[in-house]
C-alpha cells in the first residue's frame, strides 16, 4: 500500500520575508563596502610611486570655473590619466592666469605625458610668480633630473632649501632633501646623497616618507666584499 505523494506545505509569509530580509542585507553590506573602497581610493594621497611629485590639492583658486576644471585635474591624476589632467589643468590656467598652485599641478601633469619642455616652463613660470612656493622646488628637481640636467636640479632644490623657516616646515624640508639625495646619486656622489637622506629624515614621524627615506638609504649603502 503507497501512501498519496504530499503536496510541499506553502512557506509561510514570515520564513519569505526573513529569507528576503538576508539577502537584502548581505546585498547592501557589499553595496557599502565597495562604496567605501571607492571613497578611500579616491582620497588617497596624490603622490607618485616613484617620485615625489607633489600635485597641490589646496583649492584657494578665487575664479568658481577655473576651480572647477582645476578639480576635476586632481580627479584625472587619482586615476592616472594625465592627459585628461593636461586639459583641465590648462583649461583651469587659461581662466585663471598666474597661479602657481594652477602651474604646479600642470607642471607636474606635463612631466608625466613627457612634456619635459613644458614642466620645466610651468615650474619656472609658478617660481617667477611666487618664489616661496616649496612645493615646485621639489617638483622641478625632479622634472630636471628626468631630463638629466643633474647640476641645474641640485641648484634648484638647494634654493627651495635655503628658504627662510617660516615658509618651510618638515615635510617639506624632508622631501627637498630626499630629492637632493637623488640627485647626487645621479651625480655619482653617493656619500653625499647618505648624507642627506639622513637630514630628510630628522624630526620626520615615522610613515610613508619616513619609509621611503630609509629604503632609498637602504639601497645606497654599498655591501662589504666578501672575505676571503
Amino acid at each position: 500500500f503507497q501512501m498519496p505523494p504530499q503536496h510541499a506545505k506553502p512557506w509561510p509569509l514570515a520564513v519569505i520575508f526573513m529569507r528576503v530580509n538576508n539577502n537584502f542585507i548581505k546585498f547592501w553590506t557589499f553595496f557599502s563596502l565597495l562604496i567605501l573602497f571607492i571613497f578611500q581610493y579616491c582620497k588617497s594621497d596624490i603622490h607618485s610611486s616613484n617620485e615625489d611629485l607633489i600635485f597641490d590639492s589646496d583649492t584657494s583658486i578665487k575664479n568658481e570655473n577655473a576651480k572647477k576644471w582645476f578639480e576635476k585635474g586632481l580627479y584625472y591624476v587619482r586615476i592616472r590619466d594625465y592627459n585628461w589632467a593636461n586639459k583641465c589643468f590648462s583649461k583651469a590656467d587659461n581662466l585663471f592666469p598666474n597661479s602657481p598652485i594652477i602651474l604646479n599641478s600642470l607642471g607636474n601633469s606635463f612631466y608625466r605625458t613627457g612634456e619635459y619642455d613644458k614642466a620645466i616652463e610651468s615650474f619656472d613660470n609658478a617660481l617667477k610668480i611666487d618664489s616661496f612656493f616649496i612645493k615646485t622646488y621639489s617638483n622641478y628637481g625632479i622634472a630636471l633630473n628626468g631630463v638629466g640636467k643633474y647640476k641645474d636640479a641640485k641648484d634648484i632644490l638647494y634654493l627651495g632649501l635655503n628658504k627662510s623657516p617660516a615658509h618651510l616646515n618638515t615635510i617639506d624640508r624632508s622631501v627637498l632633501n630626499l630629492n637632493l639625495a637623488y640627485t647626487y646619486h645621479n651625480l655619482n656622489n653617493d656619500e653625499k646623497a647618505l648624507q642627506l637622506l639622513d637630514s630628510a629624515k630628522q624630526g620626520l614621524p615615522q610613515g610613508e616618507l619616513f619609509n621611503r627615506i630609509i629604503n632609498a638609504k637602504l639601497k645606497l649603502i654599498k655591501p662589504l666584499p666578501v672575505q676571503k
